[in-house]
Parts: C-alpha cells; sequence; structure tokens
C-alpha cells in the first residue's frame, strides 16, 4: 500500500530525508522511530502530500503529489502532530469532516455518513463530548477528535504522528487497540511515528529506526531494540526486556 524509493526532501534549505526506500503492505503497522530530526515527520508528510519530494513515491496506487484531493484523501488519512483546528467548530462536525471525499459538491452529509462518524466517536470515547467545542477539550480529548477525523475518512492508509502523545495510558491503550484492532479487521497499512519505544516495540510489526534523514536499521522489533543500536542513535543508555508480551525498554540513570 505504500512505497517509497529514493526519496529526498529539504525543509527550509536543509536536507531531511536522504534517499529513502522503504514499503507498508495491507495490514502491516510499521512504526518509525529515531530521534528528534530524524526526518520521521517529514516522511510521513511526504507520503500525505504535504511535503515535496523527489523520487518515487505510491500510496495505494496514487502518487500523492500529484493526484486529485479527492484521489488523496479517500486513500490516506493523516494525523499530524500539530493540526490547524478550525475555530468554533464542535466534536461532532469536525470529526465529520473526514467524510468530506465522499460528500458530492454542494451535496451535504448522509444518513450513513453521520452514522460512521458516531460510531467511531463512540469508539474512542467521545460521542459523549460530540458537541462540544474543540477549543474546550483537554490535551488527551482533543488528540482522540483528530484521531476520529481520520478514522472517519475510511481508507487504506492510515498515517499517525505521535498519536498518543497526549493521552493518559488508559486512553493510550484503547486508542492503539483500537487501531491495532482495525487494520487486522480491514487490512489497512499503518504507518506511525513514535518516540515511545515500549509502544513503538509492543504494537508495530516492523520498526525503521530513522537517523539523520537517513534508515539506519529496519526489522522485527526484537532486533531492531537493541541497546547498542539505540545508544548509537539516540546517545541513552538503556536496558532492553524481552517477553512474550512484546518489548520494554528501560532508561538507565547515568552515573550514581
Amino acid at each position: 500500500m505504500i512505497a517509497c524509493h529514493q526519496v529526498r526532501a529539504a525543509y527550509n534549505g536543509s536536507e531531511v530525508l536522504r534517499g529513502i526506500d522503504l514499503e507498508v503492505a495491507a495490514g502491516e503497522w510499521v512504526a518509525l522511530i529515531g530521534p528528534n530530526g530524524a526526518g520521521k515527520s517529514s516522511l510521513l508528510r511526504v507520503i500525505a502530500g504535504a511535503l515535496g519530494a523527489s523520487g518515487t513515491v505510491d500510496v495505494g496506487g496514487h502518487d500523492p503529489r500529484d493526484a486529485s484531493r479527492t484521489a488523496v484523501a479517500t486513500t490516506v488519512a493523516f494525523v499530524p502532530q500539530h493540526p490547524v483546528l478550525p475555530e468554533g467548530m464542535s466534536v461532532f462536525d469536525y470529526a465529520l469532516l473526514g467524510r468530506t471525499p465522499y460528500i458530492k459538491w454542494w451535496g451535504v452529509e448522509s444518513s450513513l455518513d453521520v452514522e460512521i462518524t458516531h460510531q467511531v466517536l463512540d469508539r474512542v470515547d467521545m460521542d459523549t463530548l460530540a458537541h462540544r467545542n474543540l477549543d474546550r477539550l483537554s490535551g488527551g480529548e482533543l488528540q482522540r477528535a483528530i484521531l476520529a477525523r481520520a478514522l472517519v475518512q475510511q481508507t487504506p492508509v492510515l498515517l499517525l504522528d505521535e498519536p498518543t502523545a497526549a493521552l493518559d495510558i488508559g486512553h493510550q491503550q484503547q486508542v492503539l487497540d483500537l487501531i491495532d484492532e482495525l487494520r487486522h479487521e480491514k487490512g489497512l497499512a499503518v504507518l506511525s511515528a513514535f518516540h515511545d519505544l515500549t509502544v513503538a516495540g509492543q504494537y508495530a510489526d516492523r520498526l525503521v529506526l530513522m537517523a539523520e534523514g537517513i534508515i539506519a536499521a529496519s526489522g522485527e522489533p526484537t532486533a531492531v531494540l537493541d541497546p547498542s543500536l539505540l545508544n548509537r542513535h539516540y546517545g541513552a543508555q538503556v536496558n532492553v526486556l524481552h517477553d512474550a508480551d512484546g518489548n520494554i525498554v528501560v532508561a538507565l540513570r547515568r552515573g550514581g
């Protein structure tokens, strides 16, 4: 569903992606990890069609850089770190924006669009806040509203940039379990960026470690979450515990 070959991109005059090759299959969850400035968000933006780049980019049979807006919006949903939010809009109306690609010009939402929106809000525990304005939400509530808009699009590709950064541990687990359930149910291709290495290692099928605009390592979580590899690229002392439930990355106290 996602295929990138020799992708290069620059931002503010600096090269942020330097020859990226990456594929994500339908039903697969791939997590991008790496230190700040590694190029994770830039790669997601290129795949979403929000950042220009050279090389080959194919998302569900479309090149997001020159495909129509409708083609892109019905193929890929993107949850950025800092989305632009409309002023004075309710949670329900914001989530309903995810149905825009399916509504004809000068048309109105159908009963099916409304039903899908309510179903998604319920699954992210936001249906009781459907009529509250976005500017009256907590950080975690707002994050779930943003995710709901993306899920309402019902696209085969889902891009997530730090989707649980503002969530408490309970809602974090709820949201990640829902994404995992949907990608198995509907064969979604999920590409996400995480700073939390434990979360990445427990939910993703494959980890892609980025550093300075290149892919430094890629493979199963157990292989990529290697203490020496993480120390080399993060400059952090860690221990990694592997068990039947996944991988746990523990930061070690320096000195003393």
